[in-house]
Parts: C-alpha cells; structure tokens; sequence
C-alpha cells in the first residue's frame, strides 16, 4: 500500500543497515503468513542481499498480507455502524493513489437503502489506456463479519492475530492446529478468510493495476460491500450502481 510503502523507504533512505531496518519493522507486524518473527529477518534479509529482488517486489509482497491484518483490526461485525470503518478505511487508501487523486469521481461510497445503521459500501472503477475497450471485469468482496461470541474467552483478541495466536499457544489444541499455528503459514482472526484477505487482494490488484493502466486494456470496477452476512444490504444498494455505471460509460458486463 502507498503508506507502507513511503514509510519503508524512508526508514531505508535514513538507515545504512536496509536489511536490518525492513526486518525490524517486519517483524512489528508479526505473525504474517509465511514469515514468522523466528525467520523472517533471515527472509528479508536474503531477498534484498538477491539483486534481482528489487526493494519494490519485497514491498509488494508484504502488502496484501499487512493490509489483511490491518482490516482484521478493524471490528466490522454484521448488523453494526462498525461495518462502515471498513469502507472508509479503503477509500482512505485508495484515495492516496495518484490515479484517485487525478480521478475523485473514480471511488464513491454508497449508503445501504433502508438502513437504520446508516452502513456504507465502497465501489471503485479504473479504466485500462492500452486501448479504447468496454469490456469490464467487476470484483466483489464483503467488508463485515460475523460475530465473535464463538471465541469465548479469547473474543477480546479476536480482530487481533498476534495477539490470538500468542493466546492460542497457551492452549490444548489439536496436533494439526497447533502445526499449523506454529507454521507461519496461516493468520488466525475474525474475518482473515472470510473475506478481508480477499477484499486486502482486491485493493491491491486496484493499486497496481493504477499504476500501469497504459498496459491494460478494459476496465474494473470493485465494491466493498456491507451487509453480507446479514441481508445483503450493500449488495443490494450497489447493483443500481452498477447499472448506473454500466450506461453512463458503456461498460460490458
């Protein structure tokens, strides 16, 4: 993401151990899937000593992972105002681009129809440069979750996976979840699947794509929608939307 992004280099730009410095804060995020805080220095450090590992692959490697954990830490729980953090949060984001900034109108949120709770959704479009072309790919991804009463004790760290998984260590747990625990492969918390690391990989794919749309031909449009595991509010509230789009710009979907 931009700010994870700006923040890093300037850690690098001020610290003459680069290596040293991307571990470090890496690590403050830990655990992430696939680099635990026990491996993760020796990761970095190996990637970037590879010359054919620019620091700008390294960071794009990290980010959908950290903005996973970021979204998880955002209680989002179906049938709560606390489901519109979410989408703010990623207009926040995305806004930050150059492409937004150039193209406000390009991101908008809509309000669920008939909801008390005053939720809001997120659509967002991009229109590829290679070449004049309608045809459209539109991605989905649900911003709220259900609820955490099924962790029990342990539902004060639910939106909180370094913290769950250092509480599900002092635990009797079954072999396999306890070897995939201690894995480094997997995030543990309400919402990691289902589906913040989706919708963190669809602000991602959004990011990229922003940034080289004179290589891209077609168009994407993304919502973020509220309500789902409820009654579909947002989902119901942004296909109207979607219609809209499709006749104001002519898109094929």
């Amino acid at each position: 993401m931009p700010f994870i992004r700006q923040a890093l280099i300037e850690m690098l730009w001020n610290n003459k151990q680069a290596g040293g410095a991307v571990a470090r804060w890496y690590n403050r995020l830990q655990p992430l899937p696939g680099l635990y805080p026990a491996h993760g220095a020796s990761i970095i450090a190996e990637l970037l000593a590879d010359r054919r590992y620019h620091l700008a692959a390294l960071l794009d490697r990290l980010a959908p992972a950290v903005l996973t954990q970021e979204l998880v830490a955002i209680k989002s729980v179906v049938g709560t105002p606390d489901e519109s953090n979410v989408s703010i949060k990623i207009e926040e984001i995305l806004r930050s681009l150059p492409y937004f900034k150039e193209h406000p109108d390009k991101i908008f949120l809509v309000e669920n129809e008939e909801d008390p709770l005053g939720r809001k959704s997120l659509m967002v479009s991009l229109e590829g440069q290679k070449e004049e072309s309608k045809t459209t790919v539109v991605l989905i991804g649900h911003i709220d979750t259900v609820g955490i009463s099924d962790y029990g004790d342990l539902s004060p760290y639910a939106t909180n996976p370094p913290l769950l998984m250092e509480k599900l260590k002092e635990r009797a747990l079954p072999p396999q979840v306890r070897e995939d625990l201690y894995s480094g492969n997997y995030l543990f918390g309400r919402g990691t699947l289902d589906m913040k690391s989706g919708v963190a990989m669809i602000v991602h794919l959004i990011e990229v794509l922003s940034k080289n749309l004179k290589e891209v031909s077609g168009n994407l449009v993304a919502a973020f929608v509220s309500d789902e595991e409820g009654n579909s509010k947002g989902m119901l509230s942004c296909v109207p939307k979607l219609v809209a789009l499709k006749e104001h710009h002519g898109y094929d979907y």
